[in-house]
């Protein structure tokens, strides 16, 4: 949320996925004007011979946005 609230909204159009909706933070995001999207974006890295083709898939979700720069935070547990 740090990130996506100081944004230059002339200069970019962010938005935030989750992997599933329901959060605290859901109706804040979306009172800012951001889309939320709901994708399973997590790939396990093992096997490593088929993580390009996961990746891939996992992927798909995407595409339609175009995204231009992704950013990631570690899961928290």
């Amino acid at each position: 949320m740090n990130i996506v609230s100081r944004l230059d909204r002339t200069l970019f159009e962010p938005a935030v996925c989750v992997l599933k909706k329901g959060g605290k933070l859901d109706q804040v995001v979306e009172q800012m004007g951001i889309p939320l999207l709901e994708a399973p974006f997590q790939v396990a890295a093992r096997p490593y011979v088929a993580l390009p083709l996961r990746a891939c898939r996992a992927a798909r979700a995407f595409r339609p946005f175009r995204f231009d720069l992704w950013h990631s935070l570690p899961l928290q547990r």
